[in-house]
């Protein structure tokens, strides 16, 4: 069977930069993508490296075409001449596609029988790897931006559409004479508002970095013109539309070719426009000058601050996901792990398309102070015993203290857990913890949630998982590690867990127990002796906190420690409705937040479990 879509990556000199790609070819679904690989063979280097990376690919291999090419373009109608898939897309081997969007976009376009499909894109520094700006097409009628910033990697083509169109020998804006002769009209284009892209933006070696790449440039918008004298092309005012964003590029590099060329283009329009009453040269202006003074506002999306591990990352996702509503917002990293083991959380996993990753504060040593500050307040500010007019004026004048950090309103969480102002509120930037059910419980945000999946799982967790999976397994998490010198979070004791795994156990329904530890010689003694033949322990300690966290999700029942990596493994267990036990109170010596547990979960007291009964 034929795949959906066919992929051409053109690739030169990409030694020791073949990261982006190697991450998506082993993560594609080759059922559904055929990828061909152009190498334009300019280094003695890249070669070697892409059949390395090619050999460790299971299934179904990248097709490598090696040859002299000498331009994107070239190489481009090279891969076309091996195109098996009914979809032809054009991506860059530096770039990361969202390739599971790319596939809906795309297969959306097929049920409409539309011909072309354009999705939204962000652009990303390559060093840091946060976005900088992001990108969508708007309403079908109403995409007066697409043609300023078109970036053929996030079009797809029906091959019948493209199939006797060829891109110019060029090494800068092939992609746009390429798209100006296909042309945009909204009666066959599927406009698709999720990102199915991320452009890598200041990468060594970029042709768009490269000044004498700039002279094709020129080429492009001489080869544009006569089109456009020749009327040849399918929709006149997106042509127009390219050739003046092209201009603008021209007399910003203030070289005398390009900048004359700029304006031999202008004045054949603007003459085309007063002979013929051609009112698409003005409808082009207008657009034009919208992108420009739109280019640096981004819209007004919410910021959520990424703070602490794993869990408490998955809690400040999801209350990006509700209180954020239907729209797109930024996690950012501005603030940094506190510690090295702490792990990113959009390193590993595939995220809901609406979160933006982000570190748009440039945070020094003394607005990392304020902000370190108003993060310790939120976080004590739960105390119910504090005077409560006190607590919120203080949190007012901090609120405005943050302006010094960043620009924009801030509402500051009051406590770890739920602050009802929080739930409406759309200040730009939402600082705190949100350690609470509430901005998990809608549906939308739990369907979200549960999509996420890991980008590279290794072998030896793909080995795990296929143990785990289909077993009626009792999880349960003890958390040690950090937690026996933090003594105001609390460690639960032996006796507590034996009681709480019995009563668990005596429910009925599981076949065995999975026992989950950073400490797991340790976490040994938690366990009741009467259940040892019944117990298994994963081998975690060759996979990430990541894996070990996947794999905790396939449980049909947990007793948890009180640690926020647990309370999300049961929240996004594969099973719908697990039976989970949760310590109480949460912590030893702190304040529990608010509405932490889920109501139809079950609480024992850390004080009385010796009779706990459980019920499902």
């Amino acid at each position: 069977m034929n795949p959906l879509i066919s992929v051409i990556v053109p690739i030169a000199k990409m030694s020791g930069k073949l990261r982006c790609l190697d991450e998506w070819l082993q993560a594609i679904d080759k059922n559904v993508y055929q990828v061909i690989l152009v190498h334009d063979v300019q280094d003695l280097e890249t070669e070697p490296e892409l059949e390395a990376l090619i050999k460790k690919i299971d299934g179904k291999k990248p097709t490598l075409i090696s040859g002299k090419f000498g331009s994107p373009g070239s190489a481009r109608n090279e891969g076309l001449q091996y195109v098996d898939g009914k979809w032809i897309a054009f991506w860059d081997s530096d770039d990361q596609p969202n390739h599971i969007e790319f596939q809906k976009m795309v297969e959306r376009a097929e049920n409409r029988s539309l011909k072309i499909a354009i999705g939204g894109f962000s652009k990303t520094d390559a060093g840091t790897g946060f976005i900088k700006s992001v990108h969508f097409p708007g309403l079908p009628n109403k995409c007066s931006s697409i043609p300023f910033e078109p970036g053929i990697w996030r079009w797809a083509f029906l091959k019948q559409e493209i199939k006797s169109l060829r891109f110019p020998d060029l090494r800068m804006g092939e992609d746009q004479v390429f798209l100006s002769e296909v042309g945009y009209s909204e009666n066959q284009v599927y406009v698709h508002n999720y990102s199915v892209y991320s452009y890598s933006l200041n990468r060594s070696g970029q042709l768009t970095s490269d000044k004498t790449a700039l002279f094709d440039l020129s080429k492009a918008m001489k080869i544009e013109l006569e089109n456009y004298r020749k009327k040849k092309l399918p929709m006149e005012s997106f042509m127009i539309s390219i050739l003046l964003k092209q201009c603008i590029t021209a007399i910003k590099s203030i070289k005398v070719e390009l900048v004359a060329q700029a304006f031999l283009v202008l004045f054949a329009i603007i003459k085309d426009a007063i002979t013929n009453r051609n009112d698409e040269l003005f409808k082009s202006i207008k657009a034009c000058a919208k992108y420009l003074l739109q280019r640096n506002n981004q819209p007004h999306l919410q910021t959520f601050f990424a703070l602490g591990g794993l869990g408490n990352q998955l809690f400040q996702v999801a209350a990006g996901l509700s209180v954020s509503r239907n729209s797109n917002f930024y996690l950012d990293y501005s603030h940094g792990p506190a510690n090295k083991n702490q792990i990113d959380l959009t390193h590993e996993f595939y995220l809901p398309e609406r979160i933006l990753v982000s570190k748009r504060l440039e945070l020094g040593v003394l607005r990392m102070k304020v902000f370190n500050l108003c993060i310790r307040f939120s976080a004590a500010s739960g105390n119910k015993r504090r005077n409560r007019k006190f607590t919120v004026m203080l949190r007012k004048s901090l609120e405005g203290l943050l302006r010094f950090v960043g620009p924009g309103g801030w509402k500051i969480n009051l406590g770890t857990g739920f602050d009802p102002e929080v739930a409406l509120c759309q200040k730009q930037h939402m600082l705190g913890y949100f350690q609470t059910f509430h901005y998990f419980s809608g549906a939308q945000v739990q369907n979200l949630l549960q999509s996420i999946r890991l980008k590279n799982p290794s072998t030896t967790f793909m080995k795990a998982q296929s143990e785990l999976k289909n077993k009626n397994s009792l999880i349960v998490h003890v958390r040690l590690g950090d937690y026996l010198k933090e003594s105001r979070f609390g460690q639960l004791s032996p006796e507590y867990f034996h009681a709480v795994i019995q009563a668990a156990w005596n429910t009925g329904g599981f076949n065995q127990i999975c026992l989950f530890s950073d400490e797991p010689i340790l976490a040994v003694k938690f366990l009741p002796p009467e259940l040892q033949h019944v117990i298994w322990t994963p081998n975690i300690n060759q996979t990430s906190a990541a894996e070990t966290f996947e794999l905790m999700r396939h449980g049909k029942g947990y007793v948890l420690s009180n640690s926020s990596f647990g309370w999300w493994a049961a929240a996004l267990a594969y099973e719908g409705s697990p039976l989970v036990i949760a310590p109480k109170p949460w912590f030893e010596d702190e304040i529990d937040p608010i509405d932490l547990i889920p109501e139809h979960w079950v609480t024992v007291s850390k004080l009385d479990f010796a009779n706990a009964e459980i019920t499902r």
